[in-house]
């Protein structure tokens, strides 16, 4: 079974991460290139890394958990030449897979905003295996 197979089996029955009751109970991490890193971030600071990703063309930006949510450990996202490069982490059979794929920054927000609020990420055929991590 090849690996995108393996890792759409285990987004098959994607379910929301629990929601948090306080802030404080939060373990989702937010990192860019020229910023750092914020523990416990709210949305609008989430967005705020988005938009300057948007701005600088050598920014980027990383939303991570500190427990996986569905298998996925990290999503990430930079500014490409013609786009943006979108990239999921995902355990799989206790090994850590990246997939990438090349799209519009709509699309990156979306999926930020799940990943954030719900621990969800949608994997498409879009995706493949990044061929550095192998």
């Amino acid at each position: 079974m090849g690996i995108l197979k393996k890792i759409k089996d285990k987004f098959s029955t994607n379910k929301p991460a629990p929601k948090l009751k306080e802030e404080s109970e939060s373990d989702i991490s937010v990192y860019n290139n020229f910023d750092g890193k914020i523990d416990y971030p709210t949305w609008q600071q989430v967005r705020e890394y988005l938009d300057k990703m948007i701005e600088i063309e050598e920014e980027f930006i990383v939303l991570c958990r500190k427990k996986a949510a569905n298998n996925v450990t990290f999503i990430q996202a930079a500014t490409i030449p013609g786009g943006y490069t979108f990239q999921i982490g995902i355990e799989v059979e206790g090994k850590n897979e990246v997939l990438e794929k090349t799209c519009e920054i709509d699309e990156i927000i979306q999926a930020f905003s799940c990943y954030y609020n719900d621990g969800i990420v949608e994997v498409d055929a879009g995706f493949s295996p990044l061929e550095m991590m192998r």
